[in-house]
């Protein structure tokens, strides 16, 4: 799970060089951010039961596998 505080300092956004190299990777990886990137799944920081929608997305990946 990857997240980017959008409070201090400013933002500037997951590197597009880091997000290309998540997607190399296997294994369940995520990012807490407004702008998605597929094909990494995403979840809005303003979501506001985002932990529950985090764990509730894991074990669906889990339960799959």
């Amino acid at each position: 799970m990857f997240y980017q505080d959008p409070t201090s300092p400013a933002t500037q956004g997951l590197s597009p060089t880091f997000l290309e190299a998540l997607t190399r990777f296997d294994g369940t990886i995520c990012l807490i951010t407004d702008t998605p990137h597929p094909p990494l799944q995403t979840f809005s920081p303003h979501d506001s039961d985002l932990v529950q929608t985090v764990v509730n997305w894991l074990k669906r990946v889990h339960l799959e596998s």
